[in-house]
């Protein structure tokens, strides 16, 4: 009787395939919140005021960030301490978030990717304070942040010569590249999905541009006649003598002849001999 009972169909309340479907809307929808805040981080970051009130600048005056005062504290710990490198934690985000939303499931490796993503926006910051790069007006501290400089002034100078930062730098860059590659989490068909999309971007606005070279390199028709094939023949030219502007007048009758003639005939009640 109990084996009878292992053996029956569970019956469910839902239709066949709803819960699979619930699980990719949900899916879905982590994804698209991950990816909205990762857009919401973004804008703090482009609206990004250093005269705004947070935790580095004491102020009372109104706030020029777009998400407010929270946006210029996010902002502010961003750049004061990764520098450029706090912008990782705006892109790996977006790109995890939007490939959730559109395949419903999350990378492969997703605990290592999400463990490795601090770790990468540090090497990022080392690599930027290590470099001889100007400095920027929209980072006060620095490409590197604080978390470079002090990486860098704490572990590399004393080790590594002044001249020779460069090649420190050079090298924790090609490290960050690819390790924010593999953080990324974007399969090759992901790429090749991405590279064929730019690739018909640019031959959108390649056809859209105006044909300027295409009119320069147009053959010259060369005209023999010395002036232009399209040119209308020009009217003759006008008689300065004839500008009385009289009309035709045809050439008179012999008056004459027809005096003559006239003379002959009798006149009307004349008597005519008979010949």
């Amino acid at each position: 009787m109990a084996a009878a009972k292992k053996g029956a169909p569970k019956h469910s309340f839902l239709p066949k395939g709803t819960v699979p479907a619930l699980r990719r809307l949900a899916a879905r929808l982590g994804g698209l919140l991950l990816a909205a805040l990762a857009v919401l981080v973004g804008v703090a970051l482009v609206t990004a005021d250093p005269r705004d009130p947070s935790f580095n600048t004491a102020v009372d005056g109104p706030v020029g960030n777009a998400l407010g005062p929270f946006g210029a504290t996010i902002a502010d710990l961003l750049d004061q301490f990764f520098g450029l490198g706090g912008w990782l934690a705006v892109l790996i985000p977006a790109a995890w978030g939007l490939r959730v939303l559109i395949r419903a499931e999350a990378p492969p490796l997703w605990g290592v990717r999400v463990a490795l993503l601090p770790l990468v926006v540090m090497v990022w910051a080392v690599a930027l304070a290590a470099l001889p790069l100007p400095p920027l007006s929209g980072v006060a501290i620095g490409p590197g942040g604080a978390l470079g400089k002090v990486i860098v002034a704490a572990l590399v100078a004393p080790h590594v010569p002044p001249h020779m930062l460069w090649a420190v730098g050079s090298g924790c860059l090609g490290v960050a590249f690819f390790a924010s590659i593999f953080a990324l989490g974007l399969s090759p068909a992901d790429w090749a999905g991405l590279s064929l999309a730019g690739k018909r971007s640019l031959q959108a606005a390649a056809a859209l541009r105006p044909t300027t070279d295409s009119a320069r390199r147009a053959p010259a028709v060369t005209v023999t006649s010395g002036r232009s094939p399209l040119a209308r023949p020009a009217p003759p030219p006008m008689d300065d003598d004839d500008d009385d502007g009289d009309a035709f007048v045809p050439p008179p009758l012999a008056e004459d002849a027809d005096a003559e003639e006239l003379e002959r005939m009798p006149r009307p009640g004349a008597l005519v001999e008979p010949k």
